[in-house]
């Protein structure tokens, strides 16, 4: 029997029970998830949520063995991110909204930290008026690290007025709006590295424009202890101080084809050294640190994730919890200092996703709440892997969904390339695949070229293929489908958001006659133009137009090469029905892009439906503007493309 905690007035319990009938609205797969994001304080008797009911945001503390509550705020009023502990007294808040500084010509998203006393609930937003701050902070929340005995937080932020901001390291008291400047960085700095006792350990500057890259040393002095002269982008990443704060951690690709990602060691001499983290057979996904950023342990990547922690008690214990769990997706948060009890989420396809908590003493798994409201276990769809192979003969991995209905194949049929494009999809409850699931899709996410998580050379793959071998591969996939008698070709869409929304672009300009209906959400049309835009707002600076430039191009933006892989210049071909949904407070792909697109299709008399999102961003960060994507999904891709 599982001990039911009550959370913001419902019963939480593990959800068990047979296939339902009849799909779940609508609503219960665009909401928000019910829980957001859940952190477990220091001793392990409580947990922090954010939680999403009835169009709001509640900020929850709740204790686990008695289900009181310490803390109920609402915190509708920005988009909150995250929120962690600070010891058991306070709470720290990450939360953003789009906004636009002065003389600026676009718009950012302003990310900030606002520290929370769970007794008062006293808050204050850190550093927020600490002096000749640069208007323009889209990562004024970050925090390096942490010293909770003397009530400090340490935050780097931009300084000046100028173009070229510096940025500075501050120390920050936790019930404080301002802080106090501990180290000067320079208009090339990107990082800070601080001890437990906040002094700074590290720096790391990259000047894109001269392609220079550097780390120092604050140990003794600041010395100079890796260069690089000739980095058009950033080369290697920074990813935690080592376990005896004498050294840096950084993942870096290996060389050799097939190879992996691997964690090496750069100690404060310059010595760098690699470690045994890397395997053969996954990424290096993520990393964990403590509060001074120290090395705990590292994620793999894969359909499941697998970890190692340097502690080999918590890793016994990670180990033990994966075991009760076999084949269930199992994604470790947190845990408590005593290393006694561990937060982790869990989805076994059979149930929405929930949070628990493992009490390693007892033995004992402690249901703390499901992620998601409003969706019985019936109808969540089964998701499994498959491979199939390229054109070329890559081996491409993907997840496919079945419907969560009583159809037979061939299904209809929704193929779903995901954003990045170096990301990847993986065994998860992914929201919109499960909607399309819950009304008889077969939903495909191909991993194409170009994901991470699938090796060095896999990912590398992708560099100069957008429109190409990147496409190529979805369209596999939709072969692969179609040839195993599981996708019925005449009623196929493609969806995408980001960089999944070009590609649904792509189908439809380079494969115009496989799809009946294609959706973009928040999709890139014209790469010329994408290119254009990060050189115009960013330059060389900070490398980001040189990435782009490689994985786009492949380093070859000749404006020829560059329209040859653009949708909007291809309207002319299209043949399946567009729908263009873009956030208008969208800061990572102007919505000028899909107003440039849905121009094209008008000018070319092509059927096309344009869905502008009031205050929404790149991510579909709201509930309301989830369900309004849903909603116009749904009705569009029914039409012309209806399940049984």
């Amino acid at each position: 029997m599982y001990r039911i905690l009550v959370l913001a007035g419902l019963c939480l319990a593990l959800a068990v029970g047979a296939r339902a009938q009849n799909p779940p609205p609508l609503e219960a797969y665009g909401t928000l998830p019910f829980v957001s994001d859940i952190d477990l304080s220091p001793d392990g008797q409580s947990f922090a949520a954010i939680v999403n009911m009835e169009g709001r945001s509640i900020l929850l503390v709740q204790d686990i063995n008695t289900g009181q509550r310490r803390l109920v705020m609402d915190i509708s009023e920005s988009k909150p991110r995250s929120v962690s502990f600070f010891g058991e007294d306070y709470l720290i808040l990450r939360a953003s909204f789009t906004t636009r500084a002065n003389n600026a010509r676009e718009n950012y998203e302003y990310s900030g930290a606002i520290s929370i006393e769970i007794a008062t609930e006293q808050t204050e937003q850190l550093l927020y008026r600490t002096r000749n701050l640069h208007p323009r902070q889209a990562g004024l929340g970050k925090m390096v690290g942490r010293n909770v005995a003397e009530n400090l937080v340490y935050m780097p932020a931009l300084v000046g007025d100028s173009n070229e901001p510096h940025l500075h390291l501050f120390a920050n008291e936790i019930d404080r709006h301002s802080g106090r400047t501990k180290e000067l960085g320079s208009e090339h700095t990107i990082d800070w590295f601080v001890g437990p006792d906040g002094e700074a350990l590290a720096r790391e500057d990259f000047n894109g424009k001269d392609e220079v890259y550097r780390i120092y040393s604050y140990l003794d002095g600041r010395e100079v202890i890796y260069e690089r002269e000739d980095a058009a982008t950033i080369p290697i990443s920074l990813v935690a101080v080592t376990e005896d704060a004498d050294g840096l951690y950084y993942v870096a690709a290996g060389g050799e084809d097939g190879a992996y990602d691997e964690l090496y060691r750069l100690d404060f001499d310059g010595t760098v050294s690699q470690t045994d983290f890397g395997r053969p057979d996954a990424d290096i996904s993520s990393v964990y640190t403590d509060d001074s950023r120290r090395l705990q342990g590292v994620r793999y990547s894969g359909f499941t994730p697998s970890y190692r922690f340097v502690d080999e008690t918590l890793q016994a214990n990670v180990d033990a919890l994966i075991e009760a769990f076999p084949g269930a997706m199992v994604s470790i948060l947190t845990w408590s200092e005593d290393m006694t009890r561990i937060l982790f989420r869990g989805f076994d396809g059979h149930a929405v996703d929930h949070y628990f908590v493992y009490d390693t003493a007892s033995g004992q798994f402690l249901p703390l709440s499901s992620a998601r409201n409003g969706i019985p276990p019936g109808n969540v769809a089964t998701a499994v892997s498959v491979e199939y192979p390229a054109r070329d003969g890559l081996t491409i991995p993907a997840v496919m969904t079945y419907p969560a209905t009583n159809t037979q194949a061939p299904f209809p049929t929704i193929v779903m390339p995901h954003g990045g494009p170096a990301s990847y999809d993986r065994i998860d409850f992914d929201w919109m695949a499960q909607f399309f699931a819950s009304r008889g899709y077969l939903v495909l996410q191909p991993n194409f070229r170009g994901s991470s998580g699938f090796g060095a050379s896999f990912q590398a793959a992708g560099n100069g293929e957008w429109g190409r071998a990147m496409q190529d591969d979805v369209t596999d996939g939709l072969d692969y489908l179609i040839a195993e008698g599981l996708a019925d070709p005449e009623r196929v869409c493609i969806v995408g958001a980001s960089y999944g929304g070009y590609a649904a672009l792509a189908g439809g300009a380079f494969t115009p006659d496989r799809y009946d209906c294609i959706v973009s959400i928040g999709g890139v049309s014209d790469v010329d133009e994408l290119l254009e835009d990060e050189r115009r707002d960013q330059g060389r600076r900070f490398g980001s137009l040189a990435y782009l430039e490689r994985i786009v191009a492949d380093g070859n933006t000749n404006r020829m090469r560059l329209d040859a892989v653009s949708p909007v210049k291809y309207a002319e071909v299209f043949q399946a029905p567009v729908l263009l949904i873009h956030g208008k407070d969208d800061t990572v792909v102007p919505i000028l892009q899909s107003e440039r697109m849905d121009r094209a299709l008008r000018n070319a008399g092509k059927a096309v439906e344009f869905v502008k999102l009031d205050g929404e961003d790149h991510w579909l960060s709201t509930g309301e503007t989830r369900i309004a994507t849903l909603r116009a999904m749904d009705e569009f891709v029914r039409r012309h493309a209806p399940p049984d």
